[in-house]
């Protein structure tokens, strides 16, 4: 914690406006921040050719108008280019909407010349709620994306589940009805399934210095500036306020058995007894920064400001002995798991390990650049972990004394953007959270894998604790405890490094995912199977229409026939990797795509060869059945699509992209074929003549996989960009990205519910993207009911949550 911060006033006048000169500067962080937002979505709005799909709506464009209209000379041309598009395609869809209301009072008056005026206005009246009901749905999904942007979790979540709810109480009319379910089932998906924070603990008026956890998890503790200890349940109930009525705490630790707590501030060291909520024994009355109790129960060591550690007696409250923890005040003080050392660290950059029974130095760890902040022990005693004000976090053998420092991020930025000002152990050990300055949240394996980030609305996060190894408490400067789960909700269980390729099993919600290691997963994520199938990586499977055979294709250049764990038929003949395999709508064909730049069509059932398919001048990457089987298309890394009958011959080539295709798609009603390309656009062509349809652009980087929903309505479409595109079929528009992959996402599957995404990338492995109303609003509501519970502010449209 850094020194108390002083301001010496020159000038009386500036005492009598300070509370101004604070609003003053709150204000314009706040529009500073949305001002980076509006600029970053108009770099994106750039970037696709200035797609209306890209400009900011309801409430977003709402804020960005009044920028525009009081700050216009702080804009850049492209930034006020892309406001006043926006401002423009909201006039016209206000015109448009008038339009269509001036349409149904000529309607009205017509009807009613009929005789049924009764009737109509009981109809008007109706639909009149609807649209009302619709155009509130719109804005809630607009209003939970920017919240969701903005890394406001919570209420994202929150607005993402009143849209879902009144979606499901809303008759959906208009040619916008199916875009505006599927957005507001991606907006809540997002918020379901994309977000970590389930609660938040409200009531401190100062930040919060740390946070910990009891060891029956029952307990979390905060402690603050505000000169109290508040005491909650994991729910969010408030149990107990300690207050010490002095000055700012800075530390607390509780015993073993939950019993008392100790606190350490500028008044000094307390020990309290819980049930009572008062103070038993004061320790020290010298200012202290940290606090830690042994595990075993009979220590308490607390950190000073001038580089002393001081050991107690737990149970006499008696002082035993005193450590130079470091040249310079002493930030972190721990205990081992074991309780046999101790750990001090502090603005010297040293690390020193010390024998708690007895005070004896072991070991010094050099190696940080800046002064450290915290330090901690892995509960096996192997390792220590700390962090720094030089951006590092650092992993410690405590037999040898090297070090590792954590993975940096992929574009070469440090892990964190300014200081590291926590780090944190699970109870087993098997994640890292680290938080900073930056206001981020980090979660790394222990091997020092970057995990997952979270972001705090830019505010700097001082401190963190694990409740249990799903669960993170995180508190800072802006006074709240925030409660975060990592429940794996997608099947992060999936026994695979990597995955190239994944496809739903045609009966059920089981999938098959395949990849680096040359192994097949059957399962559902949850539970499942590996069995050991090629000796190379896996680059395709397909299931046949009845899911009883299941193909692979390696780069072994063998096709594997399976039936359950069992391998039917190996097939050979590709001189090269197979890329990608389909079976024909009956069965009774295989299909298959390869490098060696043929397509090769096989008996489904026995795998016996039967034609040759040769055309294309580079390999193959997607191979596809229409849906009455009688035509069989092919996309090719010569950027070309070609269109065969099942005895060979070339219907036709599609030619239109100016990179490689990817990947290739029939429409359920056999009339339309998809292909997406490392152009970066998806294009739709006629089977009939050939002819280009519509050209999608959105993605950022190339087109991977491509998939339409079993109805036709929408096509799903994944990316090397991260990110998978939900597209309305008949007007061509974007309808939602789905985000939240931290890599290239491989290949997508959809479910014959048309309900479910099935992905796979390289490093992530499978993962599944509900879209199914009830099951996101159970999950949803399941997650965040203990906050809605304990908070008396719910509002009566939340209470379909709690009730």
């Amino acid at each position: 914690t850094p020194p108390p911060a002083t301001i010496e006033v020159a000038h009386e006048i500036l005492i009598r406006h300070w509370s101004t000169l604070r609003w003053w500067l709150e204000e314009n962080r706040t529009r500073l921040s949305l001002l980076r937002q509006i600029e970053a979505a108009a770099l994106q709005w750039k970037q696709s050719g200035r797609q209306q799909d890209f400009l900011l709506q309801g409430v977003r464009l709402d804020a960005a108008e009044e920028i525009y209209v009081k700050y216009t000379d702080e804009l850049s041309q492209d930034v006020q280019a892309f406001i006043e598009a926006g401002l423009a395609q909201r006039d016209r869809q206000q015109k448009e909407a008038q339009h269509r209301l001036q349409r149904a009072r000529r309607a009205i008056a017509l009807i009613s010349t009929l005789g049924l005026c009764t009737a109509v206005l009981g109809g008007v009246a109706f639909l009149q709620q609807q649209q009302a009901q619709q155009n509130e749905i719109a804005a809630l999904n607009a209003l939970s994306e920017a919240q969701w942007l903005a890394d406001d979790q919570l209420e994202a979540q929150l607005t993402a589940l009143r849209a879902g709810h009144l979606l499901r109480s809303t008759l959906l009319l208009g040619s916008n009805s199916h875009a505006l379910r599927l957005q507001t089932l991606g907006t809540l998906q997002q918020a379901v399934q994309q977000t970590a924070e389930v609660n938040r603990f409200e009531g401190h008026s100062q930040r919060i210095n740390q946070v910990t956890v009891s060891q029956d998890g029952q307990q979390i503790a905060s402690a603050s500036d505000d000169g109290s200890v508040r005491l909650w349940r994991p729910d969010g109930t408030l149990l107990k306020t300690l207050a010490t009525g002095g000055d700012r705490i800075t530390g607390i630790a509780f015993s073993p058995d939950g019993q008392r707590l100790v606190s350490a501030g500028r008044d000094g060291v307390q020990v309290w007894d819980i049930s009572q909520g008062k103070a038993i024994a004061t320790l020290s009355s010298d200012a202290s920064l940290r606090v830690a109790w042994s595990p075993t129960g009979g220590l308490v060591a607390t950190a000073g400001a001038d580089g002393t550690v001081h050991i107690f007696d737990a149970n006499t409250n008696q002082p035993l002995r005193t450590v130079r923890g470091s040249a310079a005040r002493v930030n972190a003080v721990r205990f081992s798991a074991n309780g046999r050392w101790l750990a001090t660290a502090g603005d010297d950059s040293l690390i020193r390990v010390w024998q708690a029974a007895d005070g004896k130095l072991l070991r010094t760890f050099p190696g940080h650049s800046d002064r450290i902040n915290d330090v901690t022990f892995t509960p096996d005693d192997q390792f220590l972990v700390s962090a720094s004000d030089d951006r590092t976090l650092r992993l410690w053998n405590l037999a040898t004394g090297t070090a590792q420092t954590f993975t940096p991020l992929a574009d070469g930025r440090e892990s964190h953007g300014d200081r590291v000002l926590s780090v944190s152990i699970s109870p087993k050990g098997k994640r890292v959270a680290s938080s900073g300055a930056d206001g981020t949240i980090h979660l790394w394996s222990l091997d020092g894998a970057l995990l997952e980030t979270i972001g705090n609305q830019g505010a700097a996060v001082l401190t963190t604790a694990f409740q249990d190894d799903q669960t993170l408490v995180s508190a800072g400067v802006d006074k709240v405890v925030h409660l975060w789960q990592f429940p794996g909700q997608f099947p992060a269980s999936v026994p695979m490094v990597s995955a190239f390729t994944a496809v739903f099993h045609p009966g059920d919600r089981t999938f098959a995912a395949a990849g680096w290691d040359g192994s097949i997963y059957l399962g559902d994520g949850a539970t499942g199977r590996t069995i050991a199938a090629h000796t190379q990586p896996i680059h395709a499977l397909a299931y046949n229409s009845t899911g009883l055979v299941l193909a692979s294709g390696s780069d072994d250049q063998t096709i594997q026939l399976w039936i359950g764990d069992t391998r039917r038929q190996t097939i050979t003949g590709h001189q090269g990797t197979i890329t990608s395999l389909s079976f024909s709508p009956d069965g009774k064909w295989l299909a298959s795509g390869s490098t060696d730049q043929t397509v090769r069509l096989w008996n489904g059932a026995n795998g016996a060869a039967i034609a040759t398919l040769k055309g294309h001048q580079d390999s193959i990457t997607s191979v596809a059945f229409s849906p009455d089987g009688k035509l069989l298309a092919s996309g090719s890394d010569d950027a070309t699509a070609k269109l065969w009958k099942l005895d060979g011959t070339l219907v036709r080539s599609l030619a239109a992209h100016t990179a490689a295709i990817a990947t290739i798609a029939f429409h359920p009603n056999g009339k339309l074929l998809a292909t997406g390309s490392w152009d970066n656009t998806i294009k739709l062509w006629q089977i009939e003549d050939g002819t280009l349809s519509q050209t999608l652009s959105g993605h950022q980087n190339g087109v991977t996989s491509l998939r339409f929903s079993p109805d036709g309505k929408t096509l799903f479409s994944a990316s090397s960009d991260r990110t998978l595109k939900l597209w309305d079929v008949e007007t061509g528009r974007l309808i939602k990205t789905l985000r939240g992959t931290t890599d290239a996402i491989r290949s997508i599957d959809v479910d014959a519910t048309g309900m479910n995404v099935l992905t796979a990338s390289e490093t992530e492995g499978t993962r599944i993207w509900s879209l199914a109303l009830e099951d996101l609003l159970k999950d949803g509501c399941d997650r965040i009911r203990p906050f809605l519970q304990t908070h008396q502010n719910i509002q009566q449209s939340d209470r379909f949550c709690v009730e």
